[in-house]
């Protein structure tokens, strides 16, 4: 099948934690889903967990195997994509029951790459490196490096450069920086606090957007971007984070540290600066050097601005996946 075709596929889509939860896999997902719709004919249906803690994700793995199964037999479907995490086993079990492939995108290892034992670091390994799937996608290249990972596609996030151009604000009058994540400790939140104290004792009036938890989405968070003279990122582990791709869409210069893809997307004073995580000095004293040579780093903004404009769209994330797909139907 082609685009445009008349054909369709229709795929079950497996999600363990959705809305109000906020998270890179819930926008990819949403984007994924609007795409592949609109451009290549897939009609997709989200099964996902009503509540994000860990025992309502386990029941729904459960109970979601025999939802879809109940849909299937109403309307087949010719492929299982899971997502995250605990998705993986259910999708797994379905792709056995229905004679189906399935296929498994990870979003991040961040207890695999912190390195932390424990059951709960045990159960993403098994998730994400053990379990046989059809084919893998993973938004971040780090992950290639686990033994017993195979059939992995590379298919990084995207951003909507446009919704990001045609936003036109002036920058906010006090020198501001911008974070955006979940309240979770791995997205560094407590560390960049410890050095704002530090840093506000040079430049007092230093203010700071904390946006968490989904609490602005579109226009209003493209607006708070691009009023923000700087964004910094300073967490323990990543996957492929978007707001990095959001952040760089606003042409704002970054202050992240190397973890995850962040690494291979990072060059440290080219198009952002790279901080030791944990390290709330070094972080502190990045700060300060950004906004006391605020005409060197606005060109690190553009530079990042110019990387995501050429390489990461949600178009060219959805016609990767749509390859996966087909490879896997022929």
């Amino acid at each position: 099948m082609r685009p445009g075709s008349n054909a369709s596929l229709r795929v079950a889509m497996l999600i363990d934690t959705w809305f109000p939860f906020f998270g890179g896999g819930q926008v990819h997902v949403k984007q994924l889903r609007r795409l592949l719709s609109q451009h290549y004919q897939v009609e997709t249906e989200l099964f996902y967990a009503s509540f994000s803690n860990l025992m309502s994700r386990f029941f729904w793995a459960i109970l979601v195997v025999i939802q879809v199964y109940l849909h299937h037999r109403h309307k087949p479907f010719v492929l299982i994509h899971s997502h995250g995490f605990i998705a993986g086993l259910p999708g797994k079990i379905l792709s056995v029951i229905l004679n189906v492939p399935v296929i498994h995108t990870v979003h991040g290892s961040h207890l695999m790459d912190k390195g932390e034992g424990g059951v709960k670091a045990q159960l993403e390994r098994w998730l994400l490196t053990r379990i046989k799937y059809s084919a893998q996608i993973s938004v971040a290249q780090m992950f290639l490096k686990y033994d017993n990972v195979n059939n992995v596609t590379v298919i990084p996030n995207g951003v909507i450069v446009r919704d990001f151009d045609k936003v036109r604000v002036r920058k906010n009058r006090q020198p501001t920086l911008i974070w955006v994540g979940r309240d979770h400790p791995d997205k560094g939140l407590n560390i960049l606090k410890e050095a704002l104290i530090k840093a506000r004792r040079k430049i007092p009036i230093l203010k700071a957007e904390l946006v968490s938890g989904g609490r602005l989405v579109g226009k209003q968070l493209v607006t708070i971007y691009k009023k923000a003279h700087v964004f910094v990122l300073p967490s323990l582990a990543e996957g492929q984070p978007i707001t990095l791709l959001e952040a760089w869409a606003a042409k704002l210069p970054v202050i992240v540290t190397p973890v995850g893809d962040n690494t291979f997307m990072v060059r440290n004073g080219i198009n952002g600066v790279l901080v030791e995580p944990g390290n709330v000095s070094q972080l502190a004293k990045a700060i300060l050097r950004v906004f006391r040579n605020k005409r060197r780093f606005k060109q690190m903004g553009i530079n990042g601005y110019r990387l995501v404009k050429r390489r990461y769209s949600w178009q060219r994330a959805t016609r990767e996946t749509y390859r996966v797909y087909r490879s896997l139907l022929q």
